[in-house]
């Protein structure tokens, strides 16, 4: 049995060899748990800073838009020389 089809320049998966494979899994709920607490006591300190950098991004960009308000250059002159 081949895992693969050859042939070109990419390796082709079948559906036999997804078949074939073995993936781990949790044997029972007590170490479900256990995963999940330590993917969300990981996972929340990264929250909290993406939480800081989406405010501090939305607050540079209304800056920004109010420094190019006040900063832009007219369109049109209305002096007459």
């Amino acid at each position: 049995m081949t895992p693969a089809v050859t042939g070109s320049a990419q390796l082709k998966l079948t559906i036999e060899a997804l078949m074939n494979l073995q993936i781990a899994a949790p044997l029972d709920s007590e170490e479900t748990r256990r995963i999940q607490d330590f993917i969300v006591q990981r996972s929340s300190p990264l929250d909290e800073l993406l939480d800081k950098a989406m405010s501090v991004t939305r607050v540079l960009k209304e800056r920004r838009s109010a420094l190019f308000m006040v900063c832009r250059p007219p369109l049109f002159s209305c002096a007459y020389a």
